[in-house]
């Protein structure tokens, strides 16, 4: 019986000798061929895999000893297959002088060792494209919400067609119970709302399995899947709040400064206290209890942005949010203010120069970051900028490497025994999990670039508080994500910095 995600690859010997099959996923990379299992003369031997990533499959001649193959010696029938979704393979694998190969159908046909080996590789079923269920019920919500949207529209119009009015107060609202009224309705910003409600949606739909779709769940490693975006999305978010909140007690509501740092630090602390009580959860034993955490990094991200911002809106109290210069300034304005004069048109970066405080903040962070993942010699058995899974991955010469500067930070600090202890890379950097690799992907140094991405989130607010005209958002929005959208593209195809959610690299989170 095959599930989701999974084919059936049929094994059948006929020749007269034992053989031992080996496979990899072609996902991982440059990693030897482990031992799958053994077949016996005159045997039919089926065995279950998973259709995420294209299969490397071989057959040997010689007892497997050790599990893992590194050099291509008496290796036949190396192939690497493409399985879909419920679909059966038949490989039969034989001497060719055993055989009558006319009573075959070849559709892959290699001879290894002189002619005496040779595989015939069959497609009984091709399975099935599983991508469709996930079409249709998209589809489906698509069109529901469609269907409500329109039948709400019409609704309205209709009782405002037939609605009659009827004025109970004569009296009017003065201008101070209009205002506030104002304020209650402008109290939401509903595209930010919309975003949020998106992502919490895409959160439980993960959390409950992602429908069994194992390509929507997190990458092994290196890699971007659909479960990868989720966190990224509400860090990304607690950076754009933060600018319209914290905006609004500085300049609006005159909060002093002690208070907002109160309140900072009471937030910052009330969350990573909660995720430490969310991972106790059945395990209350704090000599094992795992530190790290997703309302963990929320915290201490919060912390550090937020406390920058606020030493940025003291300075400047928001007087040049939406400052214009004058068409014609006289010589006391612009000796007054420099800031304001057209030579300099500070208006065009109105959201990043008055902010030059968080930027110093921003830099000293991403220069920590890159000086202890790529210059910092961690460990003399391990490469200096290693970034890898470790394990079987660059042929197994940095098994016990994985997650580089960053896992070893993680051990040093907190302990292994206080860490994530199931490594999302196990089935295919140590699928006979003798290594024991460890990595947690709310590590302490992935903070560092965590903290950049809230405040790429909080650039984001800057800009919709700032510019009232659409095009001068949208334009600036647009920039950015040009800019940052390039470096990831750079450094990913380079392969310098690959997009890895594990380490929380640069290029993720650009």
């Amino acid at each position: 019986a095959l599930g989701l995600d999974e084919a059936s690859v049929r094994f059948e010997n006929k020749a007269s000798k034992v053989a031992y099959i080996w496979r990899q996923f072609s996902d991982c990379f440059e990693c030897p061929l482990v031992f799958w299992a053994p077949i016996l003369p005159a045997q039919t031997l089926a065995l279950k895999n998973s259709t995420n990533s294209d299969q490397i499959v071989a057959i040997t001649a010689r007892q497997p000893d050790p599990l893992y193959l590194t050099t291509n010696e008496e290796l036949f029938c190396r192939q690497t297959y493409s399985l879909r979704d419920q679909s059966i393979h038949d490989i039969t694998y034989y001497l060719s002088r055993e055989l009558f190969p006319q009573l075959i159908v070849s559709l892959i046909r290699i001879t290894e060792n002189g002619g005496a080996f040779e595989c015939e590789h069959r497609i009984a079923d091709e399975g099935r494209n599983d991508i469709w269920p996930l079409v249709v019920a998209v589809g489906v919500y698509v069109t529901f919400a469609a269907v409500f949207y329109v039948s709400r529209r019409l609704f309205r119009r209709y009782r405002e067609r037939n609605a009659m009015t009827i004025t109970t107060d004569p009296t009017p609202l003065s201008t101070d119970e209009s205002k506030a009224a104002d304020d209650k309705k402008r109290k939401r910003l509903k595209s930010l709302d919309c975003f949020r409600g998106i992502t919490i949606l895409m959160m439980i739909f993960v959390n409950m399995g992602a429908g069994g779709y194992e390509y929507l769940d997190h990458a092994h490693w290196d890699g971007f899947n659909f479960a990868d975006i989720i966190f990224p999305w509400f860090i990304f978010i607690m950076g754009t709040t933060m600018a319209i909140s914290l905006k609004s007690q500085v300049v609006r509501q005159k909060t002093p400064v002690w208070r907002l740092y109160y309140q900072i630090c009471k937030r910052a602390l009330t969350l990573f206290v909660i995720g430490l009580i969310l991972n106790s959860n059945g395990n209350a034993n704090w000599k094992t209890v795992r530190i790290p955490g997703v309302l963990q990094r929320f915290g201490i991200t919060y912390l550090v942005v937020a406390s920058a911002h606020v030493v940025s809106l003291r300075l400047h109290k928001g007087e040049l949010f939406g400052a214009r210069p004058s068409p014609v300034p006289s010589l006391s304005s612009a000796t007054s203010n420099p800031l304001l004069s057209p030579s300099v048109r500070i208006h065009q970066l109105v959201d990043v120069i008055p902010y030059w405080p968080e930027w110093i903040v921003m830099s000293f962070t991403a220069l920590l970051h890159f000086v202890l993942t790529f210059g910092w010699n961690f460990d003399d058995k391990c490469p200096k900028g290693y970034i890898g899974p470790g394990g079987l991955a660059n042929n197994m010469s940095h098994v016990h490497c994985t997650g580089g500067a960053a896992a070893y930070i993680d051990r040093w600090l907190l302990g292994e025994k206080h860490l994530y202890p199931y490594f999302t890379g196990n089935r295919l950097y140590d699928p006979v999990g003798q290594f024991g690799l460890l990595h947690d992907p709310e590590g302490v140094l992935g903070t560092t670039t965590s903290i950049l991405l809230t405040f790429f989130g909080l650039q984001t607010g800057k800009i919709l508080i700032a510019y009232p005209s659409p095009k001068q958002r949208i334009v600036r929005w647009l920039s950015w994500a040009t800019i940052l959208g390039a470096l990831a593209a750079l450094f990913a195809a380079t392969g310098w910095i690959p997009i890895n959610k594990n380490l929380w690299s640069f290029s993720f989170i650009c």
